[in-house]
């Protein structure tokens, strides 16, 4: 019996938007946020538990979206050729055909739905994943096919193992998932920090200048990198009659191949004064532009403190640890 033929634009519409429900499936299944799908899976949510049921088997459903794609467009194919044919015989049938279900397919069974699945994906995926579990049920024998096949040409080839286990996909949720509470939380502290970040000032956060490392304006580079060797800093402000009057930093790396007998008054850099009330805002960018990791507080004659890129950053992301900073 042959269809109407005023029914079969009907149908391809019909088939299209089935075949955009399939491609716009597959990339909200890809792209849906494991994190949110589990806590609401967790929760009870019918939906999401068929969803995080789904991750663990993956490969089946995007081969069920590329079957259900590929065979709506088959079916259009045949459909609209049928349609030129019977409608316009005097038209190519396979050409019209090609010329109109091209640039359908490829914006509205496509383009246009990835795109609104992948934006909305949590959304999308629990509406649609009854539509890709009804699906995957009903292709079952296509797909014991073709993942026969895919295996046994994958073993010809010689690459045996599966791009991912389903055992390594669950553990990358249940870790992914760990992770997404953890640095939420994480998040939260730092756009605190941010936004109180205008309130601090130099004197919040600086060292004072009794608790830093200070060397002598009389010491040698030997001693200097004895000093290295046993705090694990590279930087060192150094003092000439006392430890308030700061002549100026000596960087290690300077040392390295100079003599051990040498004085280090001759590789002294210019020191970074600033005043205690400076924001650290403003100091943040006081530092960048004159290119230096450390700054003194106070003055030449009086200083009272030390502040640090390293100090700048922990008040924003808290403590940072490096290898100096483990106890043997």
């Amino acid at each position: 019996m042959k269809i109407n033929i005023y029914t079969l634009p009907i149908i391809t519409l019909i088939l299209l938007c089935i075949q955009a429900i399939f491609a716009g499936s597959e990339i909200s299944l890809l792209s849906c946020d494991k994190g949110t799908i589990k806590s609401k899976a967790d929760a009870g949510d019918s939906s999401a538990q068929l969803v995080m049921g789904s991750i663990s088997k993956i490969e089946e459903y995007v081969a069920t979206s590329l079957v259900g794609e590929n065979l709506c467009i088959v079916i259009n194919t045949v459909l609209v050729s049928s349609f030129i044919e019977r409608a316009y015989p005097q038209f190519d049938p396979h050409l019209g055909s090609v010329l109109i279900l091209t640039p359908l397919i490829v914006i509205f069974g496509q383009v246009v739905p990835k795109s609104i699945f992948q934006r909305q994906s949590n959304f999308f995926v629990l509406k649609t994943i009854y539509f890709s579990k009804f699906f995957r049920v009903l292709f079952k024998p296509l797909l014991f096919l073709i993942e026969f096949l895919t295996d046994f040409i994958v073993n010809i080839i010689g690459t045996k193992n599966k791009l991912i286990t389903r055992e390594e996909l669950m553990h990358e949720l249940e870790t992914q998932s760990a992770l997404e509470n953890s640095s939420q939380q994480f998040r939260d502290k730092i756009l605190n920090k941010i936004l109180l970040f205008d309130k601090v000032t130099v004197k919040d956060i600086m060292i004072p200048i009794d608790q830093t490392v200070l060397v002598s304006f009389s010491k040698k580079v030997q001693d200097i990198k004895e000093l290295v060797a046993k705090t694990g800093y590279s930087r060192f402000p150094v003092f000439d009659l006392n430890k308030s009057q700061i002549k100026g930093t000596v960087h290690a790396c300077y040392l390295l191949d100079e003599d051990d007998d040498k004085n280090i008054n001759s590789f002294l850099d210019k020191c970074f004064f600033v005043d205690e009330d400076l924001l650290v805002s403003s100091l943040l960018d006081e530092m960048k532009n004159a290119r230096s990791h450390m700054a003194i507080v106070g003055t030449p004659q009086k200083a009272i403190g030390l502040v640090t890129l390293e100090d700048i950053f922990e008040e924003i992301l808290g403590e940072i640890q490096d290898e100096h900073d483990y106890e043997d």
